[in-house]
């Protein structure tokens, strides 16, 4: 059983834990993971429907945005329910499936108005000579985080993230640079795979082998990465969170020091 941290670790530590909860909550949330990886396939359907053979460009008609909605409607809710159920398990309160999707759905408005906030500041920052958008990447990272294990809404969620981050930004870098690696060390091993698969069966490179790839390879790669990239995170979150209550706990004690005196 996986047990939640009580005090601070080193980076090494942080991801130990996020390795920990992974193993934890992965068969738990891997259906909901396979599943978000499945509805994102919606897109790349209706692209492949609404596109110009002429130009071979999108024409944006009414499959694909509504395509869009759908896909971004159960996004929103299918994250909802995984961060939920692997706060679940990290705080040691299970929960089933029915419970986090119902959680999930009434957290995907404030969710959706979070992720919106955040591209925003984030594009507004990389227009202004990109390191500001790097900055605010990172440092409201975790808003969506809030927003599903707080309850709070979207902007609280981000002024959170950014309070909360703030002060450990280099050290909170170093860890989602981390994590995003090991992400990327997954892919490409998934992909050399493929690779080899083609070179030894060349006549698999067909329409049809793409759409399985797309329709089953994608969505499994999803239902593994999701689980692991959200444990890390959130393992950073907590860590985050109990340095931040010791840094509070410390600035109490200096200004009564300060106050006695």
């Amino acid at each position: 059983m996986y047990q939640q941290p009580t005090a601070p670790a080193s980076i090494g530590g942080v991801l130990d834990n996020g390795f920990q909860l992974f193993r934890a909550c992965f068969t738990s949330v891997f259906g909901l993971a396979f599943l978000s990886g499945l509805v994102n396939q919606l897109t790349t359907f209706a692209l492949m429907n609404d596109t110009n053979p002429d130009t071979g460009l999108p024409e944006f008609g009414a499959t694909l945005i509504a395509a869009y909605v759908v896909t971004v409607f159960f996004s929103m809710w299918l994250y909802g329910a995984i961060v939920a159920r692997i706060h679940a398990i990290f705080t040691g309160k299970p929960m089933a499936v029915g419970e986090s999707l119902s959680f999930g759905l009434t957290r995907s408005l404030p969710l959706l108005f979070c992720f919106m906030a955040y591209f925003l500041a984030l594009t507004g920052g990389t227009l202004l000579l990109i390191v500001p958008g790097v900055i605010l990447g990172v440092s409201l990272l975790f808003a969506p985080y809030a927003v599903v294990v707080e309850k709070t809404g979207a902007i609280e969620s981000l002024k959170a993230s950014h309070k909360l981050v703030w002060g450990h930004w280099w050290r909170t870098a170093a860890l989602v640079g981390i994590a995003t690696f090991i992400l990327m060390v997954a892919y490409i091993l998934v992909g050399f795979v493929a690779g080899i698969v083609i070179v030894l069966d060349p006549e698999s490179i067909t329409s049809i082998g793409f759409s399985v790839v797309d329709t089953i390879v994608t969505p499994l790669l999803t239902g593994l990465i999701t689980p692991l990239f959200y444990s890390l995170t959130m393992s950073a979150y907590y860590d985050l969170k109990l340095r931040r209550s010791g840094d509070d706990l410390a600035a109490r004690i200096d200004s009564t020091s300060v106050a006695a005196r």
